[in-house]
């Protein structure tokens, strides 16, 4: 998540050709800081290097779901196995103990990114519509959770 907000402040300063000043405050726990020319420079680093943490975290969270999906599939039906194993994806379908570990942990790492997003969008830092980006992405990440949840919690329960 830090990675990738810094390199979204990188990459977003090197394509529109800004140059951001580093200052030190020793009186912050954070002690460097960046410093740009003027506001507008300002929003639109930290609206896109927004975008890209919270994006790459929702990515991430699609492709561990669909790993997990994949893996009940096999589980259940053995058509499935044949396809993967033609398509030479077999190795995607390995059972591991701690999915919904896995999968609660980047559920709740997407939420913080989409949390700081919004946190941005409602202090006028980062643009509106990746603001509500950001609100959809929470909303998603939410519901993919408590989904997954109430899965795993039938597989244990069945009975309910």
């Amino acid at each position: 998540m830090i990675v990738t907000k810094l390199l979204g402040i990188y990459f977003t300063a090197r394509y529109f050709g800004y140059a951001p000043e580093i200052g030190f405050d020793k009186q912050g726990p954070f002690s460097i800081q960046l410093f740009f020319d003027n506001n507008e420079m300002t929003t639109k680093v930290n609206s896109y290097s927004d975008l890209l943490m919270f994006v790459s975290l929702f990515i991430i969270i699609i492709y561990i779901n669909f790993r997990l999906r994949l893996l009940d599939s096999a589980q259940h039906n053995p058509k499935t196995i044949v396809k993967l194993t033609k398509l030479n994806l077999l190795k995607w379908v390995t059972d591991k103990s701690n999915n919904f570990l896995r999968m609660l942990i980047w559920n709740i790492y997407s939420l913080i990114g989409s949390l700081i997003v919004i946190v941005n969008f409602l202090a006028d830092e980062t643009y509106k519509w990746i603001g509500y980006l950001a609100i959809i992405a929470c909303g998603c990440t939410i519901y993919i959770t408590f989904k997954f949840f109430e899965e795993q919690l039938n597989k244990l329960y069945p009975d309910r």
